[in-house]
């Protein structure tokens, strides 16, 4: 299987985890939606806010996410 596909497939493979939480297993309630964003989500945002800061201000700042 290709490197996308494998991709493509741990994506669909998250997403079953956190849709499994409720009775509705085709889709994400809110809440849902929010504790995978916050769980697998926080390094990419962390690192993405501390570049935004440092180009914006040329400042370093510990983030907390």
């Amino acid at each position: 299987m290709s490197t996308v596909l494998e991709n493509i497939s741990s994506i669909i493979d998250i997403f079953h985890q956190y849709s499994k939480k409720d009775k509705d297993t085709e889709t994400l309630s809110k809440k849902e939606l929010k504790e995978l964003l916050e769980t697998q989500f926080q390094p990419i945002l962390k690192e993405w806010l501390q570049t935004l800061w440092v180009s914006t201000t040329g400042q370093s700042q510990s983030w907390t996410v």
